[in-house]
């Protein structure tokens, strides 16, 4: 699973349904990093690190909170993970579920890496940043964090679970606190750390999972093997449709633009489109007409914020390529809807 730093779409559609729970108009959200609530909802779809970023930008905006990923964060739960979250709830001891999270982590995302040290005494948890260092990041760590905290209470009604003796963050100690101290409550926090650590005392190898399947986990293991070998070989289409939202700011993106992106010839990007039984027109018309529909169907932008936002120089231009995807205006879309 090389190529660009991503995670899997549905992932980041949990944080927005978390969000909307929590009253945040995530529409807005949206709309601002350019992405389709559809489009998170496709089980293989995947987001660039690039319009993540887009959308933790946009909850900050909204919300007006810095602190907005641990207020996520407190709510997620481990089915939030889909399959790889029923794999760990279905492992004999929480110890064998950390490593498969480590394993099959590749799946949810490959922004950061889960490592794991394990002594008799002492488990350290990782999550280390691939690439660089970018202010956004610092939402998703505390996302990760607050989450990790979440699970781990819960983990509380069984019996010998390791105490959370420490967080350390990869991002200097912000002026406010106070959300830190609310959500994760007394664990000792330190700051400007070469990762994400969290430490436990103890050894969760003696920590069984209750309710586990065995055959549910054989079962879920098998369909993320499957998975694993789908990512490795790459579905290019999905990166293809990431690349051409990235560029979806009032300029529509060239095929050499796009391979450019992919570190790819025009040539190649070409030719494994169409082994997959596409092109690259088609994906940029889908793209394009399902952020029109989604635009349209919000009701917060009007038909020339949307042209310039697929890439139209021109109103009357959308208007007539609208017709062609659906048969319909957009004033007349959004009449019927």
């Amino acid at each position: 699973m090389t190529g660009s730093l991503s995670t899997i779409a549905f992932l980041i559609h949990t944080r927005i349904q978390i969000a909307r729970t929590c009253g945040i108009d995530v529409e807005t959200v949206l709309q601002r990093a350019g992405v389709t609530e559809s489009f998170l909802r496709q089980p293989l779809a995947r987001v660039s690190l690039e319009q993540d970023n887009a959308i933790w930008r946009g909850l900050v905006a909204v919300t007006g909170d810095a602190a907005i990923g641990l207020k996520l964060g407190q709510y997620f739960q481990l089915p939030g993970f889909g399959i790889v979250g029923y794999i760990l709830m279905n492992t004999k001891t929480v110890a064998q579920g950390m490593k498969l999270f480590a394993h099959y982590k590749p799946l949810l995302t490959n922004v950061c890496i889960t490592e794991l040290h394990q002594t008799p005494e002492h488990l350290l948890l990782t999550e280390r940043l691939v690439g660089r260092w970018q202010p956004e990041l610092r939402c998703m760590f505390d996302f990760i964090a607050a989450s990790m905290v979440s699970i781990h209470r819960n983990l509380g009604k069984n019996r010998g679970v390791p105490q959370l003796t420490q967080i350390q963050f990869p991002f200097p100690e912000p002026e406010d606190l106070s959300p830190y101290q609310t959500i994760l409550g007394e664990v000792p926090l330190a700051f400007n750390a070469d990762a994400l650590h969290v430490h436990f005392a103890g050894d969760f190898n003696e920590v069984a999972v209750l309710g586990s399947s065995p055959e549910m986990l054989a079962a879920f293991e098998q369909q993320a093997q499957g998975l694993m070998t789908r990512y490795s070989n790459s579905n290019l289409s999905d990166r293809v449709r990431q690349e051409i939202l990235q560029y979806l700011r009032c300029e529509t993106p060239t095929l050499r633009d796009i391979a450019q992106q992919l570190t790819m010839s025009v040539r190649s990007l070409q030719q494994k489109l169409k082994a997959e039984n596409t092109s690259f027109k088609v994906l940029l018309d889908e793209v394009r007409r399902d952020l029109a529909i989604e635009y349209l169907e919000a009701g917060q932008l009007n038909k020339s914020e949307i042209a310039c936002l697929l890439g139209f120089s021109e109103v009357s231009a959308f208007s007539r390529v609208f017709k062609r995807w659906t048969g319909r205006s957009p004033s007349d879309y959004q009449k019927q809807k």
